[in-house]
């Protein structure tokens, strides 16, 4: 922690940004990035699957668990 915390300090001084905002802008660009990639992976799914949206995605695991049912 405290290496995180010397590093936090030279880069905020080399960019002259506060620490504070500092760690805060990364936060925000660390889960900003996050949600990227989990909206990626939900369009990817729901292109292997042939839908276009979670509620048919939804849809047609039903069908297909009730088909097995069957």
């Amino acid at each position: 922690m405290v290496e995180t915390t010397i590093i936090v300090e030279r880069v905020s001084k080399a960019l002259g940004v506060p620490p504070d905002e500092l760690v805060r802008k990364g936060v925000e660009e660390f889960l900003e990035a996050q949600l990227r990639a989990c909206f990626a992976e939900i369009r990817e799914v729901e292109a292997r699957c042939g839908v276009k949206s979670a509620r048919e995605l939804e849809e047609k695991i039903r069908k297909e668990l009730k088909a097995l049912k069957s």
